[in-house]
């Protein structure tokens, strides 16, 4: 019998953090038998994109997939004392003060594009505690495009509210000009994660700009699983991903998009247990 995915905050000294986890199974968060399997999103989405897959890795895992700072229905994060943003190094932090309160020990990891770096970088911060680690589409840029997107307003933000509602329809257009295959109902599901994110949605963005990615790759120890689909926009990354992570099993999923984990819960799922259970 499937388990049910609930919905929960932690506490932390900065703001509070959503997440969602699995009920009514021995995976569950509150079981501490099986690992904890922290989930990690793309910007600007939010755990919600887990809500299919994650009864399916509760058992042989206790599923916790979280909302970044800023990102869903998590707290903003706060400027750091010198008056800028976080960086990776603060988010990666963050995964371990949440990997704490939830009781983990030694994890399993995942990440999907802006969230696989962010795995990266918690994987290089405490190599030790990381049984294996799942990178679902990893962007990696060199420095030209990361100065190049820093620079970009158009596709960084921040889109501020109108009266008129122009907003709305400029979110709109962004998401179908990424994702022209999607439903109305699924484009509209997108522009309400931006909108949930505020008018400077790109703070995640930000974030793995300024990232020294392969600094932080050289000092992942664990084993390592690169996923891909050959319609994902991190998709054209995946050999350059390999090349950084020579160690790292692959598997390119054909035909799936960046959203294979909601689209086929079944498929995406069956993967990730076949890797971490080995592990």
């Amino acid at each position: 019998m499937a388990g049910t995915v609930r919905r929960r905050y932690l506490d932390l000294p900065w703001g509070q953090v959503h997440y969602r986890t699995v009920d009514g199974l021995a995976g569950a968060a509150g079981d501490g038998d099986a690992p904890l399997l922290v989930m990690l999103h793309q910007t600007p989405l939010d755990s919600s994109h887990y809500e299919r897959v994650l009864p399916l890795l509760a058992g042989f895992s206790r599923p916790v997939a979280i909302d970044s700072p800023g990102y869903g229905l998590s707290d903003r994060p706060p400027l750091l004392p010198d008056g800028i943003e976080w960086g990776v190094a603060e988010y990666g932090r963050l995964i371990w003060e949440i990997v704490e309160s939830l009781g983990g020990e030694r994890i399993y990891l995942f990440g999907r594009a802006t969230g696989s770096v962010l795995a990266v970088e918690a994987a290089a911060q405490q190599p030790g505690r990381v049984r294996a680690l799942v990178l679902h589409g990893l962007p990696v840029y060199d420095r030209a495009t990361k100065e190049s997107r820093l620079a970009d307003r158009e596709f960084g933000g921040p889109i501020p509210p109108e009266v008129g509602g122009a907003h709305l329809e400029r979110l709109w257009r962004r998401v179908l000009g990424q994702y022209p295959y999607l439903s109305p109902e699924e484009v509209e599901w997108h522009v309400e994660r931006y909108l949930h994110a505020g008018p400077d949605f790109a703070l995640g963005y930000r974030a793995i700009w300024r990232y020294d990615l392969a600094a932080a790759a050289a000092r992942v120890e664990s084993p390592m699983l690169l996923l891909g689909g050959t319609r994902d926009r991190v998709h054209p990354w995946f050999a350059d991903a390999r090349r950084l992570l020579p160690l790292a099993e692959s598997e390119s999923f054909d035909g799936a998009t960046d959203f294979v984990a909601a689209d086929e819960p079944d498929r995406f799922a069956a993967s990730l247990r076949r890797f971490l259970t080995a592990h």
